[in-house]
C-alpha cells in the first residue's frame, strides 16, 4: 500500500530506494515489509532526525509483526546510517531499475543477483547437521535421544569428533527441561572418563523448562560476545507452551516463532530438538509427534533406534540438503566413587560414545553370527518362545524379540499357527534345506 502511494508518501525517489533497501535486509515477507513502510514514513523528509536503531524493533512488537532482533537492529540501523550519511542514491535506483523491482510488496532479483545469494554451508556435523537449521530427533522413549545428544555436545566442546566424522568446535547451550537430575550424572561421566576439568569445557546448561519465547532476548544479551555453535532443546514436550498438546496447528507454530528463533542467537547455531515420536510407532515410523504440520517448520528430522548396545541415528521423513549416512552411537554404563547415592553406593548411568569404524564392523560381523544362530534355533524348535530363544542364542528375551522381528522383516521367518518357520530365503541363508 506504501508504494502504491509512493509519489505522496515517498516524494523524493531517493528516500523510496534507502527504504527498499532496509526492507530488503529485515524481510522479504510482504506484511513486514508493509510494516517497514509505514515506519519509514514516520520520519522520511526529515533525515537531520533519523530514528535510532532500536526503534523499528519497538514497532514492530507494538504491530505485532514478526521480525528478528538481528534484522530489527540491521534494519533499523541502515536506515540510521542512510538518513544521516545523506548519500545519493538516485544513481542506484537508475542503475538497479532492471534488477530490483517491487511488485504488490514483492522483491523481484534477477538471476545474476539472486545466485550471488548464495551461502556456503557451514556444518556443525560434517556432511549432515548445519548451523542457522532446526531439527527434530525423534526415537522412542529409552533409546537414547539425551545419550546420543550429550555425546555430540561434548565432541562439539571438547574438540573432539564422531568417529571418522568432523564436527565444528565451539560453544553449545544444552535446555535440559525434561530430566536435568538425569542429564546432570551423564555429563559428569563424560568429563570424567575423559579426565576433563568441565570448568575448561565451552558448555552451558538450563535446568528445568522455562518459556523459551519470553527469554529469546535475555538468550542473545547473554551469548553476545560468546557466540553458540548448538542448542539443545531436551525436550520438545518440556518446552512446548500450547495449550493443546494434540494441535498441529499449534506445535507448526512453536517450531516457526520458538525453535527457528533459536536459530537467530548470536552464531547462528544449529537447533536439535529432542521428540517422542506417535503413539506406538515403528522403526520406520519415527517422526515427531504433530506431523507434517511440524515437519514443514524443521529442517529435518533424525531418527534414533536402539538395537543391542548400539543406537543408529538416520534422517526420516525430511532433510534439507543432501541425504547424511547414518550415525552409530555405542552404549555404556559407567560408574565412579565421585557418584553416589545417599546410602554410599555407586550411582550407574549410561553414556554413548560414536562407534569406532572397526567396532562397527566387529558389530556387523557379531550381529551377522547372531542372526545366524537364530535361524538354527527355530529350525530345530519351531515352537520356540522368545524367552526360550534368548536362551538358546545368550541374549536377553527384549535383544531376542528384536532379531525375531527383524528376522520376520527380512521375510527369512514367517509364522504361521503360533509357530515359526524358515522361509527359502531363510534356509539359504544357513545353509539347511
Amino acid at each position: 500500500a506504501a508504494l502504491d502511494d509512493s509519489d505522496n508518501t515517498f516524494p523524493d525517489r531517493q528516500d523510496l530506494f534507502v527504504v527498499i533497501i532496509a526492507a530488503k535486509s529485515a524481510s522479504n515477507h510482504p506484511d513486514m515489509l508493509a510494516a517497514v513502510m509505514r515506519w519509514a514514513a514516520k520520519w522520511i523528509g526529515d533525515a537531520t532526525n533519523p530514528p535510532d536503531p532500536e526503534g523499528f524493533a519497538e514497532y514492530a512488537k507494538e504491530q505485532r509483526h514478526t521480525i528478528t532482533p538481528r534484522g530489527a537492529m540491521k534494519a533499523g540501523t541502515l536506515f540510521q546510517k542512510l538518513g544521516t550519511d545523506g548519500r545519493n542514491l538516485t544513481s542506484f535506483g537508475q542503475e538497479g531499475h532492471d534488477r530490483v523491482h517491487f511488485s504488490q510488496g514483492l522483491l523481484i532479483e534477477a538471476s545474476a543477483e539472486f545466485v550471488a545469494g548464495f551461502v556456503p554451508a557451514d556444518y556443525v556435523i560434517d556432511g549432515s547437521l548445519r548451523q542457522g537449521y532446526v531439527y527434530t530427533y525423534t526415537s522412542p522413549t529409552g533409546h537414547g535421544k539425551t545419550a546420543v545428544t550429550l555425546a555430540i555436545a561434548y565432541a562439539i566442546v571438547s574438540g573432539g569428533s564422531l568417529g571418522h566424522v568432523e564436527v565444528k568446535h565451539g560453544r553449545v547451550l544444552y535446555l535440559a527441561g525434561e530430566n536435568p537430575d538425569d542429564v546432570r550424572p551423564r555429563w559428569k561421566a563424560h568429563c570424567e572418563r575423559s579426565g576433563i576439568d568441565p570448568q575448561t569445557l565451552s558448555i552451558d546448561f538450563a535446568p528445568g523448562a522455562f518459556a523459551i519465547r519470553e527469554h529469546l532476548d535475555i538468550l542473545a544479551q547473554r551469548y553476545r560476545n560468546c557466540p553458540l555453535t548448538l542448542i539443545v532443546c531436551d525436550t520438545l514436550a518440556a518446552y512446548y507452551d500450547g495449550d493443546d498438546e494434540n494441535s498441529n496447528a499449534q506445535r507448526m507454530e512453536f517450531a516457526r516463532d520458538v525453535l527457528r528463533r533459536l536459530t537467530e542467537l548470536p552464531g547462528r547455531p544449529c537447533v536439535i530438538a529432542l521428540a517422542h515420536p506417535v503413539a506406538r510407532a515403528a522403526r520406520d515410523n519415527l517422526v515427531p509427534k504433530g506431523g507434517s504440520s511440524l515437519l514443514n517448520e524443521v529442517d529435518g528430522n533424525l531418527a534414533g533406534w536402539i538395537k543391542g548396545d548400539v543406537i543408529e541415528v538416520h534422517w526420516q521423513g525430511k532433510f534439507r540438503g543432501a541425504f547424511p549416512e547414518p550415525l552409530k552411537f555405542k552404549v555404556e554404563g559407567y560408574e565412579s566413587d565421585t557418584m553416589l547415592d545417599s546410602r554410599g553406593r555407586r550411582m550407574p548411568t549410561v553414556l554413548a560414545r560414536p562407534l569406532l569404524a572397526s567396532e562397527e564392523i566387529r558389530e556387523s560381523d557379531n550381529a551377522r553370527r547372531t542372526e545366524d544362530d537364530a535361524l538354527r534355533a527355530i529350525h530345530q524348535n519351531p515352537d520356540v518362545s522368545v524367552r526360550g530363544l534368548g536362551d538358546t542364542i545368550g541374549k536377553s528375551k527384549s535383544h531376542a524379540g528384536n532379531i525375531r522381528k527383524t528376522l520376520i522383516e527380512r521375510k527369512w521367518v514367517e509364522q504361521r499357527a503360533r509357530k515359526l518357520f524358515l522361509t527359502s530365503e531363510g534356509k539359504e541363508v544357513i545353509g539347511v534345506k
